[in-house]
């Protein structure tokens, strides 16, 4: 079963796709299935008018910070490190590449881009399913070419 599948309706004899078998729905759903992010918190359906591609939904989502990962509090930031990062190599790493110091960083900073960089890989694990959905015709768009 494809990706698209999955995620329409099963009743592929229906000529008119419900509101929950939009594109936008199906994004909403895999989403939710595959990464930590609510796609819904940070756009509506209405704006999915210039979104033709994978690209342009990350770039959406970049410009509404939905990538970012905030870790507030030493407790917080120790057991995220400690469950994702024990050995810290990953993190440092990071900072080291956005040009941070390391007697200028803290358990939160490093847990906050540990997390963020977690965000975007999700997503990019998930850019040729995003692809599949965006691409994909509606089913009113071929309902309206046989008939």
């Amino acid at each position: 079963m494809s990706l698209i599948n999955k995620y329409m309706d099963s009743d592929s004899g229906n000529s008119t796709r419900e509101e929950s078998n939009s594109k936008y729905q199906q994004l909403v759903e895999l989403f939710s299935d595959k990464t930590d992010i609510s796609l819904d918190d940070y756009f509506g359906e209405n704006q999915m008018g210039d979104i033709e591609d994978s690209g342009d939904l990350i770039e959406k989502l970049r410009e509404e910070n939905a990538l970012e990962v905030e870790i507030i509090y030493y407790a917080n930031a120790i057991e995220y490190l400690a469950r994702e990062d024990a050995s810290l190599s990953d993190s440092i790493e990071i900072a080291v590449e956005y040009g941070y110091e390391l007697e200028n960083v803290n358990s939160e900073l490093l847990a906050s881009l540990l997390a963020t960089q977690k965000n975007e890989e999700q997503v990019y694990n998930i850019s040729d399913d995003i692809d599949e959905i965006l691409n994909a015709p509606s089913r009113m768009g071929e309902f309206d070419k046989e008939g």
